[in-house]
């Protein structure tokens, strides 16, 4: 992208990362966290405008999960049931799907959450604390769709007419493309 997608520009004035902080917010999410590298200085920057917590991913270089990792050393202790993870390149998701979501999210039903579009899985996931483990495990080191994939008959899907929750935004040309789509949540 030429520069940190959690910078780029959200078209409502805020970038990706205080668009999808807000929208947590929206919902009634009161723990935010914000998983960064090492040397994110003007992410930082952007997440402290937002009174998110920051947590420091030591070895980013490991992928997507190493930072569900580094989130979950900072969560399990505190207790909470479930961890929703968000991907950063994905701001396009409206609160309502969101929370829907978040409602759907049982302690005693499935361990997991996934919204779908058009029959297609996508972000924000919910995952109950008995799946961590799984999360932690050398299995996951390929990333968490290893986890969700495992036992089909463990997620809960989520069908949403939202295709925010499936849009990926990794290239310039992606970004050019969906740009139109932010100032309508």
């Amino acid at each position: 992208m030429g520069s940190p997608k959690a910078l780029l520009d959200a078209g409502d004035g805020d970038t990706f990362v205080e668009r999808i902080v807000k929208t947590l917010r929206a919902v009634g999410v009161r723990r935010i966290l914000v998983v960064v590298a090492p040397d994110s200085g003007p992410i930082r920057l952007a997440v402290e405008r937002v009174n998110a917590s920051l947590v420091v991913n030591p070895d980013p270089t490991t992928g997507p999960i190493s930072s569900i990792r580094a989130a979950l050393e900072v969560i399990d202790p505190e207790g909470f049931g479930g961890l929703l993870f968000w991907p950063v390149d994905m701001p396009l998701v409206k609160p309502d799907s969101v929370r829907s979501v978040l409602d759907a999210f049982d302690p005693g039903g499935p361990p997991i959450v996934v919204p779908t579009h058009e029959g297609r899985r996508g972000h924000p996931v919910v995952v109950a604390r008995p799946v961590w483990p799984e999360l932690r495990a050398p299995e996951a080191d390929a990333g968490a769709r290893a986890v969700v994939r495992r036992e089909p008959g463990r997620v809960r899907e989520v069908p949403l007419p939202d295709e925010g929750v499936l849009l990926d935004i990794d290239t310039k040309r992606e970004y050019r493309r969906h740009r139109a789509r932010w100032g309508r949540r």
